[in-house]
């Protein structure tokens, strides 16, 4: 389920049972494509029906290009509202990805009632299902953090540009646009 489009209806109508899991990723709090204020609304709906667990399923924080001035109220709000959770008895396991990578030396750790986990097994009607971030299918990244990092700050210079470069355009095409915008690290793999 992709939390963007879910996070961002407002009169949003979330149909889960208490005893389901819910695993969200990729949010980057910190950066300016941070999505923390619908991230925070769509936890607060949680509050009311807290479910049985959260999976906080890497890239929480963005330590790759965090500017701390972009850490403000609405990221503030995220974690007060992940902590609320766990005082209401959710399950809270945070599995670090690649861009919150820092924290993967707090291993099987437990802070307070957050679990830190490489990985996640749930079991459900006689089945597992595997949780990992997907940063751990992916040699390069994990191969190669320095040359990643340099990429990934390319790519926002990339997405800047290109804003900028509208302005004074009239096309509508984006530097950026991508339906893959992963594909820049194949250029130097």
């Amino acid at each position: 389920m992709d939390y963007h489009n879910l996070a961002g209806q407002v009169n949003m109508e979330l149909n889960y049972r208490k005893e389901d899991t819910i695993v969200i990723s990729d949010f980057h709090l910190g950066s300016k494509r941070s999505k923390a204020r619908k991230l925070g609304n769509f936890l607060h709906k949680l509050l009311d029906n807290p479910p049985y667990r959260l999976i906080l399923n890497g890239d929480v924080f963005e330590l790759w290009s965090t500017n701390y001035k972009n850490i403000g109220s609405d990221e503030h709000r995220v974690i007060k509202l992940v902590a609320a959770l766990s005082e209401k008895g959710t399950k809270i396991v945070y599995i670090p990805g690649n861009h919150d990578r820092a924290f993967r030396a707090f291993f099987e750790f437990t802070f307070g009632k957050i679990k830190m986990r490489n990985e996640y097994v749930i079991r459900h009607d006689h089945k597992k299902y595997l949780v990992m971030h997907g940063d751990e299918f992916d040699a390069f990244t994990r191969n190669h953090v320095v040359i990643s990092i340099l990429l990934d700050q390319f790519y926002v210079l990339l997405v800047r540009l290109s804003a900028f470069l509208k302005i004074f355009s009239r096309s509508k095409k984006s530097l950026s646009a991508n339906k893959n915008s992963k594909k820049y690290a194949e250029i130097v793999s």
